[in-house]
């Protein structure tokens, strides 16, 4: 048997990524995982720190929190696979981690983490001083993360639920989280790569949004643009247009006589398609369900669930 190559601790890795499958199960040979709503990042640990996000780009400046890594492995050098988050109201909040990730430089990303801190979850080991440990089990890996990595304040190792991907998913659902990742116990790390060893079960989540205009298609109503608050002004993160139907429609004609108006309240209007749009005054919510926030901060599969009671100024990306 050929020995494994050394890990080399300056080369880019690219990550191994689950592809979506329609419900959680529960099998003896998979373990679930919570995911995420996160930027993905891999850790490089010698004597110091350096991040590598999906994408191959250096995020080492973006994260000053979690240089203190290369104590926490006591010594070792480790090539670590999770995902950085910022926690709000207990929750992920991937608009706020999109902040982080998008510091311009090492002065504002200081700044920036007193306010929005980060944790890392980390849920991969994929090398550990000379051993190169992608070809080897899952949970193999798993279990020689627990050993390496410390508990730290800024980052944690992922739980594991062997065999209750139903529970776990159910859990999650309760809690307004993103979803699961079902892994194959046995499964080795295929950089670069999807395959179905590791399963991606969403959860669609349901949160109030501003209305801050009606697109129509000829004389009827056909989609809300939606907005959340950043800072002081409103932002725009897509529009709704499923669920729209029967009483919801004249309820609509009613709003735009009521609220609208020719300026835009939007601050990113550069994002906006504007033909057939009425702008409205930004004074009523809705209810929306959607599956995921986009990198460039839109909504992913909304649907129009009622008018809200939240007062506007409370729906905000911060």
């Amino acid at each position: 048997m050929n020995p494994r190559p050394e890990p080399d601790y300056r080369a880019p890795v690219r990550v191994m990524e689950p592809v979506p499958h329609p419900e959680a199960f529960d099998h003896p040979d998979f373990l679930g995982q919570l995911k995420w709503d996160g930027v993905r990042m891999v850790a490089f640990v010698t004597d110091a720190v350096r991040l590598q996000n999906r994408r191959l780009f250096d995020r080492t400046a973006q994260y000053p929190e979690l240089s203190p890594l290369a104590a926490a492995t006591r010594g070792h050098r480790a090539i670590l696979d999770g995902e950085v988050v910022v926690l709000q109201r207990g929750k992920p909040s991937f608009p706020a981690v999109l902040r982080r990730d998008l510091a311009r430089d090492a002065g504002a990303a200081r700044q920036l983490a007193r306010v929005l801190p980060v944790g890392y979850n980390v849920f991969d080991l994929l090398a550990l001083d000379a051993e190169d440990l992608r070809q080897s089990p899952l949970e193999d890996r798993l279990r020689r993360l627990g050993d390496l990595l410390e508990p730290g304040e800024a980052w944690q190792v992922v739980e594991s639920f062997p065999g209750r991907g139903r529970e776990l998913f159910a859990a999650v659902q309760r809690m307004g989280l993103e979803g699961v990742v079902l892994k194959e116990r046995r499964s080795p790390y295929t950089a670069g790569k999807r395959t179905r060893a590791w399963l991606k079960v969403k959860s669609f989540r349901v949160e109030s949004f501003v209305l801050g205009g009606v697109a129509y298609r000829g004389p009827r109503p056909a989609s809300l643009l939606l907005g959340r608050y950043r800072n002081d002004q409103l932002w725009y993160v897509g529009r709704v247009g499923s669920g729209l139907a029967g009483r919801t429609l004249q309820d609509l004609e009613e709003v735009a006589r009521e609220l609208g108006t020719r300026e835009c309240p939007f601050a990113n209007r550069g994002a906006l398609a504007t033909r057939g749009v009425l702008y409205l005054r930004p004074a009523l919510t809705g209810l929306v369900r959607y599956l995921e926030w986009t990198e460039d901060l839109q909504l992913r599969a909304p649907s129009w669930q009622g008018f809200s009671r939240v007062v506007p100024e409370e729906c905000r990306l911060e």
